[in-house]
């Protein structure tokens, strides 16, 4: 075997124990992806008015469903879990009421559709 070849091959046995991917390869991103599949899909959660008391109505607003149906759930909402419905700007949105008796504070307000989650949250007064 030629000096080269011996060379070579050192080479390609090294980047394999060490664990170099082929020439030219990408290093993982994050979480060890390759950032080159599909990206999960985000929620933009918003509660209006973000600051409410006893008895009022809020709205919540949510954008990026994959689906046209989801939930909102937060312990200050009577009842506590209330169904989204598809919105005129294409969103999904929800009138929900703030309990009678709730202890003045910020909470979260939890939103679930098509198997993605986020939150946004809400002051109690």
């Amino acid at each position: 075997m030629s000096v080269r070849r011996v060379l070579i091959v050192w080479v390609m046995l090294a980047a394999a124990v060490l664990g170099a991917g082929p020439v030219g390869a990408q290093p993982p991103g994050p979480s060890g992806s390759s950032g080159t599949g599909p990206t999960e899909p985000t929620l933009t959660v918003r509660v209006d008015p973000d600051t409410a008391g006893p008895g009022q109505n809020v709205r919540v607003m949510v954008f990026g469903c994959p689906t046209a149906e989801g939930s909102a759930t937060s312990g200050q909402f009577l009842p506590v879990t209330t169904q989204l419905m598809p919105a005129a700007d294409g969103g999904l949105y929800s009138e929900a009421a703030i309990g009678p008796d709730p202890m003045p504070g910020t909470y979260p307000v939890d939103v679930s559709c098509g198997g993605v989650s986020g939150s946004a949250n809400i002051t109690v007064r």
